[in-house]
This record gives structure tokens, sequence and C-alpha cells, in this order.
């Protein structure tokens, strides 16, 4: 830390300018005090500031801020597909800090290797790292790369392709990483191979291999729609009172509980399954009477159970809406980003307001997903 200079300030008299020089330099030499003042910083000014000195870089790569430390969402990519030409373009929702609109300027450090990007497809992220799947070299010769990248450190490592076997139908990659735990990364791929079973792949960060574990019963499980939380990846089930989840260091399926349906024989209408910016996982489920209505349930930490938090109308957008993101304060989720009519826009449960975004460019017969971009200055990828 530099030392603190003597300048004498109007209304500040030299014994009080002392006491201020003494504080500062108590509290620079107070690791303690450090890391309660460094874990309030946003994920870029921390990756500045373990460029000062070997002390602070290691005061900031110290696992105990790692744990205390609040990632924040930045901002959600949207990722457009659409139907007829199967082409994918991404856009930007502006959340919290100014970042570019475009994921390709956004991940350009990708083409660091001389080849030019001709695709790139997110096929998962998790706490700020994103799983990305890369089509490389010219247009006649697609060469697919898949990346694990951390957009806020710029960095980026490939990881090998799983084994794929001729009977798979369809492979779903989700990324599990969790930085308050540890700064390796697992990614699991799930197969399905008939229409009653799946086989799951996983590869580690720390091994660097991919291995086969041992597949379970398909069941009425939205295997494309995973979420790693609280240590396990959960996806949802649209009629079964219980789905699946897969506990990533046991390597083992558990079971947990659905929200009761409404109505019997009648399958759940799904709008969101996601986490919060604090971290909590959120189902939104539509009325089986009523299209406009909507269920919010949140499910915190520790907690594998649902609690209702807040029935929503959205009669008053007399439009069709997609529900891109639930923000939480305080640990209870308190408002929503939707698109509606290719306009982004949050809604506060509480008081019922609505407050326009941004307007984002959308072409017919679109199929939506939505990624958080969140800031992580520890994982390096090096």
């Amino acid at each position: 830390m530099a030392p603190c200079r003597k300048k004498i300030y109007r209304g500040h008299s030299r014994r009080t300018t002392k006491m201020v020089c003494a504080s500062a330099e108590a509290i620079e030499s107070c690791d303690e005090i450090l890391i309660q003042i460094l874990k309030h910083l946003p994920a870029k000014s921390l990756f500045r500031f373990k460029l000062v000195s070997k002390r602070w870089s290691s005061l900031i790569s110290d696992p105990f801020l790692k744990s205390i430390w609040k990632p924040r969402v930045s901002g959600l990519f949207i990722q457009i597909s659409t139907k007829k030409t199967c082409k994918t373009k991404h856009e930007y929702i502006k959340v919290e800090a100014k970042l570019p609109n475009s994921l390709q300027d956004n991940l350009s450090f990708l083409n660091s290797d001389g080849n030019s990007i001709c695709g790139t497809e997110i096929l998962s992220s998790c706490n700020g790292l994103f799983l990305i799947l890369c089509k490389k070299g010219s247009k006649l010769f697609y060469n697919h790369r898949y990346y694990i990248c951390n957009p806020t450190t710029k960095k980026y490592v490939a990881v090998p392709c799983p084994e794929r076997r001729s009977a798979w139908k369809e492979v779903n990659m989700f990324l599990a990483y969790d930085p308050s735990e540890s700064i390796a990364y697992k990614l699991v791929a799930i197969s399905s191979i008939r229409r009653s079973q799946i086989f799951v792949n996983m590869y580690s960060s720390e091994s660097k291999s991919w291995k086969g574990l041992e597949g379970v019963a398909l069941g009425d499980v939205c295997f494309n729609l995973g979420v790693y939380f609280d240590g396990s990846i959960l996806w949802p089930a649209l009629r079964s009172e219980e789905s699946q989840c897969f506990n990533v260091s046991s390597e083992v399926f558990q079971r947990f509980a659905m929200p009761p349906l409404q109505k019997s024989n009648q399958q759940r209408k799904l709008k969101h399954f996601g986490k919060t910016n604090e971290g909590h996982l959120c189902l939104i489920l539509g009325s089986s009477s009523d299209a406009n209505m909507l269920f919010v349930h949140q499910m915190k930490r520790g907690q594998f159970n649902w609690s209702v938090k807040y029935h929503v109308d959205l009669t008053s957008l007399a439009s069709a809406f997609h529900v891109l993101h639930i923000a939480s304060k305080e640990d209870e989720v308190s408002s929503m980003i939707l698109l509606v009519k290719g306009r982004a826009m949050s809604h506060e449960f509480k008081d019922k307001t609505y407050k326009e975004l941004q307007k984002i460019a959308l072409p017919d017969q679109k199929c939506l997903v939505v990624h958080q971009l969140i800031e992580n200055p520890f994982c390096l990828l090096n």
C-alpha cells in the first residue's frame, strides 16, 4: 500500500491527518479487515487488485474469501435459434454491468489460435463459467470443439469430446462448478439410449478425462433442462410427483419432490426453471385454467423442498411472454425479467410494476435459451 500523504486538507488539523494515516495503515496490515472489504467488490476489481502485490494476490485467492464473496449476475445471454434455418444468434440483456451486446465480442479471445469462429453455441453455464461449442475453420470444413471459458478473466481451456456411441439419440451436457467449494469443475453428459434409459458420462478438470457411469430409467424427467444447484444437477418432471437429480460428488442419482399437480392426469406447465442471482432455485408453473397466471416456487440451499412465494397475474400484458430470469433480495424472490413482443421488461412482484429494459430483435418461430453471465475472478483456467 502506498504511504499516506501528509497533505493537510482544509478543516483538518495535523493531528487528524496523522490519525487517518494510522487508521489506513492499520487496515492495510490486517488481513481479516481487508478480506471483509474485498468481499464487497465486483469481480473485475478483484481481478485487477490481484496485481497489486503477492500478498493481495494471496488474499484474493484465499478459499475463505471465495466462500463469502457473493457473485453478481451482470447480464443475460439469450441464445436464439430459428426452427427453419437452425442458425443460432445471441442477444445480451444488461442487468448490472455495461458489457458488450454481442456474445461474439465477449468471447473474441477464443480466436487467439488464429482460427475464426464460424458458430458459437452455449451448451451450459454455471457460476461464471460457460461450456461452449465452437465451429472453427472454413464454412465447408467445420471443426467442432468444446471449451470451458471464463468471460470475466478471458481465459479458456479446451476439453475433449465424450466418447459417442452409435446408439445415442441425444446428448445434453451440463457444467457443475461452485467457486466457494473448489476451483475444479465437472461436466456431466446425459445421453438417451432408449426411451426408457439414459447413459451418463462425467468429465473432471482434475483428472482431465471422461468416465462412464451406470444408466438409470428415463421416466418423466426433462433431461434437457438441468440446473446445477447445491451440489447436484436437478431436472424437472412434468407429470410425476418426484423428479431426479444427480449428486456430482457421490456420482449417484437421487429423487426430490415436485410441487403438487393442480389437477390429476395433467402435466405441469413449465414456464421457468433456473437459479436466482442469490443462488436459490426457482420454478415457475403456469395455471391450468388461466394462461396469464403464474405460480412462483422457490427452493433454498440445503432444503430440497419447494415453497410457493407468489401468485402472479400478467393479464395486463395482453400478450404472450417468456420468463427469462428471476431475481431475489435478502434470500427471497423479488422480481422477474420477461420478454414481451421483442422487449425485455422487469416486473416487481410486490408492487406489481413494470419497467422496460431494452428492445430485442426476434425472428419468427424462435427457440430461446437463457444463460446468466456471472462475475467470477477466481477460476483462471490456466
